[in-house]
């Protein structure tokens, strides 16, 4: 726009706008942040492992870390810090703690089968013979209606015969491990837990039938979990907080913290 002035008066004279400026160069934002893993032979230091975006399958001695990988617009990637992933590992530990018990009893349970497999022929010889006996029960059956009566009688009488037939061979069973058709458990009359392993996984319970704990292979659920300092979960961690003093007041509390730090 020009302007053209007299003594008197200002005239306005408007002319055509200028060329557009040319295009700022385009800002960099964030494209995907991934959670990678890294399954350590330390719980000090990352080593003996790599990371991936694959959740690891947990070994006994071995820990679990975790950071946050973020692709930026531009195709550059940054990384935050690697953090022990200490809940998830004390649970893991937990979780071996309770099946100690289990443990304890495994030399036993070696033992036990070695027995077994010393009187194998005359014992698979015995099953046999009352598999035959279950099949063609099954087969009849499936052609006529069984009362529960009769079926809890034939079942009472195979299970009566393996155990003369496993009497018979001497093998012994151990007192506190019972293997059935639902699972190994673990427990005596008189203890306060009993621990159950079948194809699903573990679960730990009460005398009254709760369920203490139980692991799965997408799921580990814990009905009470104590924890002595800290609790932390992807890029967070939740713990006591004891702050500066405000307005004459000490700040006590528990601090939702974020421990994540992207370079």
């Amino acid at each position: 726009m020009t302007v053209k002035a007299r003594s008197d008066t200002v005239t306005l004279i408007r002319v055509n706008d200028g060329d557009q400026g040319p295009k700022g160069t385009d800002g960099i934002s964030v494209a995907s942040v991934v959670i990678q893993y890294y399954l350590s032979t330390s719980s000090t230091s990352m080593t003996g492992g790599s990371w991936s975006a694959d959740y690891p399958k947990w070994e006994p001695n071995k820990w679990v870390w975790i950071r946050q990988e973020t692709t930026l617009s531009d195709g550059t990637k940054k990384y935050s810090d690697g953090k022990l992933w200490s809940n998830l590992n004390e649970l893991y530990e937990l979780e071996t703690s309770n099946s100690a018990e289990i443990i304890n009893t495994n030399d036993s349970i070696k033992s036990t089968v070695e027995q077994v497999n010393t009187y194998h022929s005359e014992l698979s010889d015995a099953i046999k013979s009352n598999t035959d006996a279950l099949d063609a029960f099954k087969a009849n059956v499936s052609g006529t209606y069984a009362t529960k009566s009769e079926i809890a009688q034939t079942s009472q009488s195979i299970q009566a015969s393996i155990k003369k037939a496993i009497s018979d061979s001497t093998y012994q069973t151990v007192s506190n491990v019972k293997l059935d058709e639902s699972g190994l458990h673990v427990g005596t009359s008189n203890t306060q837990t009993e621990s159950k392993i079948d194809g699903s996984g573990l679960t730990v319970s009460d005398t009254d039938g709760n369920t203490l704990m139980n692991v799965t292979t997408t799921q580990s659920m814990i009905q009470s979990l104590k924890v002595t300092e800290k609790v932390q979960f992807g890029a967070h961690q939740i713990q006591a907080y004891d702050g500066e003093e405000a307005d004459g007041s000490t700040v006590v509390g528990t601090a939702l913290l974020w421990i994540g730090d992207v370079k």
